[in-house]
């Protein structure tokens, strides 16, 4: 009997810290992937075609802004159009949550969170 294949996830986080414990708490019902940065996410898109993304906003080289994490999601938007992105951070800047949206992520978590909180945000509303 073939082994089923798990759902993966995408990380894109600088923090090991943080991706080790979302790594733990989502390996039983998926394949977890990591990026530190944009470079190399096209070829990850490519190979493992994740089914969700999780994209820190403040990732290097500019830490102090949330620019490169919403590059990663402009451009995880473009190379995966349907892929549900979900950016996350430690800041409590009110308007970053609609910059991710207008990036093009499809909701926004605060850290910390579980993965029941992801489910959630993933949710349709009507």
């Amino acid at each position: 009997m073939p082994r089923s294949i798990k759902p993966c996830i995408l990380i894109v986080d600088d923090d090991l810290q943080v991706v080790k414990q979302l790594k733990w708490s989502l390996i039983d019902q998926f394949r977890v992937i990591h990026a530190r940065s944009p470079e190399g996410l096209a070829d990850l898109l490519h190979l493992h075609k994740p089914e969700l993304a999780l994209v820190d906003m403040h990732i290097p080289p500019h830490m102090e802004s949330p620019e490169t994490g919403l590059e990663c999601v402009r451009l995880l938007r473009a190379e995966q159009g349907d892929l549900p992105i979900i950016g996350i951070s430690v800041s409590r800047d009110a308007t970053l949550p609609d910059a991710a949206r207008r990036a093009g992520a499809t909701g926004f978590l605060h850290k910390p969170f579980g993965f029941e909180q992801v489910a959630e945000v993933l949710q349709p509303t009507d």
